[in-house]
């Protein structure tokens, strides 16, 4: 990794992905800079509040409690994923955090870090525009519809009928 980004990116900036799909198994989160190129989450995080970030669960919580999470991020926008579930949450003082959801995988269980099973209700592939107008972020979430078929009868075929299943109805049952 070191080498294929020319020292940018190294091992220690990736974490253990948490509630991720079970082919993900580290993540590496970057702050897009206004000025052009980005800093890894973990060099003004730390490895390990980035983890204990991460790991909590896969419901929105309070908004008192995103608030203390996020509490010594100045950036306007933080960007969040492998919930796989499209939202955004806007901040008191107007921050926002993203998590733009999932292209191919609506669906899935887990046991790690405890059992959970998450749910899009459909198969569209999901991604967001984010966009800075009046010097405010705005985000538009894009549900799109693809061959999804395609992708399930492939996970049939892998011997995995529960991600079949999820792709092609955005539900494991």
């Amino acid at each position: 990794m070191t080498e294929a980004t020319n020292g940018k990116l190294l091992w220690t900036d990736f974490v253990p992905s948490p509630l991720a799909h079970p082919h993900c198994y580290s993540i590496c989160y970057v702050l897009m800079l206004d000025g052009g190129g980005y800093v890894p989450f973990t060099r003004f995080l730390g490895r390990q509040r980035l983890f204990e970030l991460l790991s909590d669960s896969i419901y929105i919580q309070p908004r008192e409690r995103i608030e203390q999470f996020a509490d010594g991020i100045d950036q306007p926008l933080i960007l969040c994923a492998h919930t796989h579930l499209a939202r955004a949450v806007r901040l008191a003082d107007g921050r926002m955090i993203v998590n733009p959801g999932s292209v191919g995988s609506p669906g899935y269980r887990d046991v790690h870090p405890y059992p959970h099973v998450v749910e899009a209700g459909s198969p569209d592939a999901r991604y967001a525009v984010l966009e800075r107008a009046d010097g405010d972020w705005q985000v538009t979430f894009r549900h799109v519809p693809y061959d999804h078929e395609t992708m399930a009868a492939l996970a049939r075929r892998n011997g995995q009928p529960e991600l079949a299943n999820a792709i092609a109805t955005g539900w494991i049952k």
